[in-house]
């Protein structure tokens, strides 16, 4: 007070938003003062006839009288509540009185842990023998299961980590699958597909009474015939245990006998089909049904998934990096 009194005339010729700074500033440089009491010195603190008689549990196992003032008989409002709801027992007992060892002085519920209860059962808990040099089992290597060496100096982790050579007809795989690379860059994404209507096919009248009674008609034998011819000719080209076969004039045909793409010096360079998922243009193999997706700054071709049931299934990292597509495209537009 004394030092508005003094300063009350300049403070007076202040502004208003000066002033109130002023003010501000002056309550954060006040050092702050905890009102807390410290558990020791609550704990240290004698009876106090306004409060209630509960006694509480601080920090460290420590016994005091609770802060709070009588409202109903000996206890507060908080207390006298659990009081009614075990049979006139509060949890830590009267202040005055004994000292429960066990919450509402029951044996049965928990332990109060004083701390003097605390230090007794630190002096009786067993200590665990530490294991030295000699009682210790050695260290195996994860690697190799030997003894002497770890896992990062295991002799063995080179030869282990050691991939195989390439074939020669992986090798021959990933020259076709560069040269289908190269050519998909001068190709737009989208190819237009053809449609080929069935022309009526008119039949002669031996075919017709044929077809009449359930007999193989002409066609139907110039068919077999073409088939069996074909099938003659064609060669087996499995690869990687998935059955393909192709004909005299390097077409690939799989299981079902459908066209997936061309038999290029001595290796199989499948057909690739456009397809567009979420505005998002990607490339379909035929026979593997590899989902890829062209990077369109480096060309960098990357699988994401497999086409199932007229549909991209994506893997893990395929899912995110479609995700990334797609929002990409959506702030560039």
């Amino acid at each position: 007070m004394a030092w508005f009194a003094t300063n009350c005339d300049s403070l007076k010729s202040l502004d208003e938003s000066v002033f109130i700074q002023a003010i501000h500033d002056l309550k954060s440089a006040l050092p702050k003062v905890s009102k807390k009491t410290p558990p020791a010195e609550r704990a240290a603190a004698g009876y106090k006839t306004d409060f209630c008689d509960a006694r509480v549990w601080l920090k460290g196992g420590l016994a005091a009288q609770c802060s709070m003032r009588k409202k109903d008989g000996c206890f507060c409002t908080k207390h006298s509540k659990e009081a009614g709801e075990h049979d006139g027992s509060v949890r830590c007992g009267i202040i005055n009185g004994p000292v429960p060892t066990h919450e509402y002085n029951d044996e049965s519920n928990e332990i109060c842990w004083w701390a003097d209860q605390r230090a007794a059962w630190e002096a009786d808990k067993p200590t665990k023998a530490k294991k030295t040099s000699a009682t210790a089992k050695p260290r195996k290597c994860s690697n190799c299961g030997q003894t002497g060496h770890t896992k990062a100096k295991c002799p063995n982790a080179a030869k282990a980590d050691a991939k195989p050579p390439m074939s020669v007809a992986e090798i021959e795989q990933l020259l076709a699958n560069a040269k289908i690379a190269a050519a998909a860059e001068s190709v737009p994404e989208s190819t237009a597909e053809s449609v080929v209507l069935e022309e009526d096919i008119v039949m002669s009248p031996a075919s017709t009474a044929a077809a009449g009674v359930g007999l193989a008609t002409e066609e139907d034998n110039e068919s077999l015939d073409d088939q069996d011819d074909s099938a003659a000719d064609n060669i087996d080209c499995t690869l990687d245990d998935v059955p393909y076969t192709r004909d005299t004039k390097g077409v690939v045909y799989d299981d079902d006998f459908d066209e997936v793409g061309k038999w290029v010096d001595e290796a199989i360079v499948f057909d690739e089909h456009a397809c567009t998922f979420e505005e998002v243009p990607y490339i379909r193999i035929s026979g593997s049904n590899q989902v890829i997706l062209i990077d369109e700054k480096d060309g960098d071709r990357d699988v994401v998934g497999k086409w199932v049931d007229d549909a991209i299934e994506f893997d893990k990292l395929g899912a995110k990096g479609h995700k990334l597509e797609v929002k990409e495209r959506m702030t560039s537009s």
